[in-house]
C-alpha cells in the first residue's frame, strides 16, 4: 500500500471511532454536573498559571464573547476567579480555585469511571491492544503539542 495512502486510510476510519467515543463520554457523564468544555478549561487553568480569556478561547476554539460567558458561569459556582493581568492593566487572567480544582477531579473521574465500565466490556487481550495503541496516540498528540491532563 501506498505509504500515503496509509495514513489517510486509518485517518478516515480513526476519526469516526474518535467522535463516537467523545459523544459516547458525554452522553456517560451528563449528569456529572461539568461540560466537557468546562473541564477541559479547568484542566488547562489546574496545569499551569492563569491564562487570558483569549488564551481559554483559542484553546477551546471558541469566540471570546463565549468564553467570557462561560467564564462567567464558572466564577458564580466558585470555580474559577479573575484578576487583572499584572503585566497589562487591561486585560485579564483566570485562575482556578480550590473549589475548581474539586470539581475538576469529580469531572475526570466521572469520565474515567464511565470509560473504565466500557473498557471492562473488553477481553484482556483487546485491553492489551489498547493498551499498545496509547504510545502511539500520545505521539499523534505530542506532535501537535498538545499533552494529555495527567
Amino acid at each position: 500500500m501506498d505509504q500515503i495512502e496509509e495514513p489517510n486510510r486509518l485517518a478516515s476510519e480513526l476519526a469516526p471511532r474518535l467522535a463516537r467515543m467523545i459523544t459516547t463520554l458525554r452522553r456517560d457523564t451528563a449528569s456529572a454536573g461539568i461540560s466537557r468544555v468546562q473541564l477541559t478549561v479547568l484542566g488547562a487553568l489546574r496545569r499551569g498559571e492563569a491564562r487570558r480569556i483569549t488564551e481559554l478561547a483559542e484553546l477551546e476554539q471558541v469566540t471570546q464573547p463565549s468564553m467570557t460567558a462561560l467564564i462567567s458561569r464558572m466564577e458564580r459556582a466558585g470555580w474559577v476567579v479573575r484578576e487583572r493581568d499584572p503585566f497589562d492593566r487591561r486585560g485579564v487572567q483566570v485562575s482556578i480555585t480550590e473549589a475548581g480544582i474539586r470539581q475538576f477531579d469529580a469531572g475526570l473521574s466521572g469520565y474515567v469511571d464511565a470509560l473504565a465500565k466500557r473498557l471492562g466490556r473488553l477481553n484482556s487481550v483487546q485491553r492489551q491492544s489498547l493498551r499498545r495503541a496509547l504510545a502511539a496516540l500520545d505521539a499523534v498528540l505530542d506532535e501537535q503539542g498538545e499533552r494529555l491532563a495527567q
